[in-house]
């Protein structure tokens, strides 16, 4: 399983991986929803739609920082992916599209599914720190 990190990632438009041989009579896509994303990694996320498991899209929702998103492809935890799509049996073959591939990666001894590509819905810089006493308690009351 390569790195996500020593290797550089591959993206192409093919659909070998990408589509995971969906025709046009099948319904298009799994979506999955992001809301906290750290160093490239998905921590927290939804199914929005499980229409075609093995035609993921990710959307992200989050406040991003520098480092969060723009460093490679967002990683999404294979069990994750799984038990959101519909569990083993049903993610099973799209999983060895994807390692064929090359979209599964290993970060910290972990499978993850890589998204090199992936739909910002709301990015939100987080907000600037308060001066002390700015509405609300003081450090010490809290």
């Amino acid at each position: 399983m390569p790195s996500a990190r020593a290797v550089a990632w591959r993206a192409s438009s093919s659909s070998s991986g990408l589509v995971g041989g969906a025709t046009a009579d099948e319904p298009s896509e799994v979506i999955i929803r992001a809301f906290s994303v750290f160093e490239g990694i998905v921590y927290h996320c939804a199914l929005v739609d499980a229409t075609n498991p093995c035609r993921p899209t990710l959307e992200v929702e989050a406040v991003v920082r520098p480092g969060d998103a723009d460093a490679g492809p967002l990683l999404l935890p294979v069990a994750d992916y799984a038990a959101l799509a519909g569990g083993p049996e049903v993610v099973r073959p799209c999983i060895e599209r994807f390692r064929a591939a090359g979209r599964i990666v290993d970060h910290l001894g972990v499978a993850h599914l890589a998204f090199p590509f992936w739909t910002p819905l709301l990015l939100d810089p987080p907000p600037p720190p308060r001066p002390p006493g700015a509405d609300g308690p003081a450090e010490g009351d809290r």
